[in-house]
């Protein structure tokens, strides 16, 4: 019974057996949970068992979530980029520039010209949503998320995660 590698290495594994003289019922490739019988000198496939990744998570074992393992490679694969706005609900203006950060990404020190182009695709974003008649947070935020993705992938060639995160400020 080949035991490591991916499938296609356990079929050369059998290959292997097949070229010494092994019977080919007496080959067992298995998966996971596959169950292999022993019995005086007989040996027999059996039922399966439930068999698979356990995932922990800090002191949780088991099922995380199949969107919690998404978000996790893609961040690991692309980042994170998160804006932070200051916005004045009573004026409905921008206060500031948007705060960039990124986890993953870039290093933000590295690339200013970067993160000032982003800084400037955000600030129009936000200028453009808040002056229109109806506004909320969730539409801003779907707004930038939606409008912000394609533009840092044509810039990068990258996907982060996008978090927008929206401080209200009430000033007169």
């Amino acid at each position: 019974m080949p035991m490591h590698g991916e499938y296609r290495m356990l079929k050369e594994h059998k290959r292997i057996a097949e070229d010494c003289n092994i019977p080919s019922e007496n080959i067992f490739i298995c998966k996971n949970g596959d169950v292999i019988n022993l019995n005086k000198g007989v040996v027999t496939r059996g039922n399966s068992v439930q068999a698979g990744d356990i995932y922990v998570d800090g002191s949780r074992i088991g099922d995380i979530g199949s969107q919690v393992i998404k978000d996790r490679k893609l961040m690991s694969n692309d980042g994170i980029l998160v804006t932070i706005l200051n916005i004045n609900t009573l004026t409905r203006k921008l206060l500031i520039k948007p705060n960039v950060t990124t986890r993953g990404f870039i290093m933000v020190n590295e690339n200013p010209e970067l993160i000032n182009k982003i800084e400037h695709k955000i600030t129009d974003i936000v200028n453009k949503t808040l002056s229109s008649a109806s506004y909320s947070h969730t539409d801003l935020k779907n707004q930038i998320i939606l409008e912000l993705y394609p533009y840092i992938n044509e810039l990068t060639g990258r996907r982060p995660i996008i978090l927008p995160v929206i401080m209200e400020v009430n000033q007169a």
